[in-house]
């Protein structure tokens, strides 16, 4: 995959794995990614199977973390920390959940990731889900490096 690049593509539950499996094999401790799309889109779906294709046990169920705004998760890779967004009203909430102590190697997974402008250069990866409910795909936007 280039580096900077930037792909848009029609994605079932199947390649949706897939996808996650591909973006495994690049990220490393310390990557940020950022996840935008409307509910049920499919957003937490890819952080399970993130979480699977980066050696987390396949039987443990994934959650939001809507309410409690972070989850953590270990994985053969190292940590995984998933965060939502979704409830957070303001960029001072942002700031209290003080994620840069927390997350020194660990991979940064955040739902929502559109909420904040001053976010937008926090991330090394986004992707951007839109869900077809007549065809049941997804399609998603892979943006890296923040390339536009």
């Amino acid at each position: 995959m280039n580096p900077n690049s930037i792909n848009d593509n029609y994605y079932d539950l199947n390649s949706l794995q897939e996808l996650a499996h591909e973006l495994a094999l690049e990220i490393k401790a310390g990557d940020k990614i950022g996840l935008i799309g409307p509910l049920g889109s499919g957003k937490t779906t890819f952080v399970q199977f993130l979480f699977e294709a980066l050696g987390g046990n396949p039987n443990y169920q994934v959650t939001s973390p809507t309410f409690n705004l972070v989850n953590e998760y270990l994985t053969s890779k190292g940590s995984l920390l998933h965060v939502d967004l979704y409830r957070l009203q303001n960029i001072h909430e942002w700031d209290s959940l003080d994620l840069d102590s927390k997350s020194d190697g660990k991979i940064i997974v955040i739902e929502w990731a559109n909420k904040f402008t001053e976010l937008k250069s926090y991330f090394n990866i986004i992707l951007t889900f839109n869900y077809d409910l007549e065809d049941h795909l997804r399609k998603i936007k892979v943006l890296r490096n923040n390339v536009v």
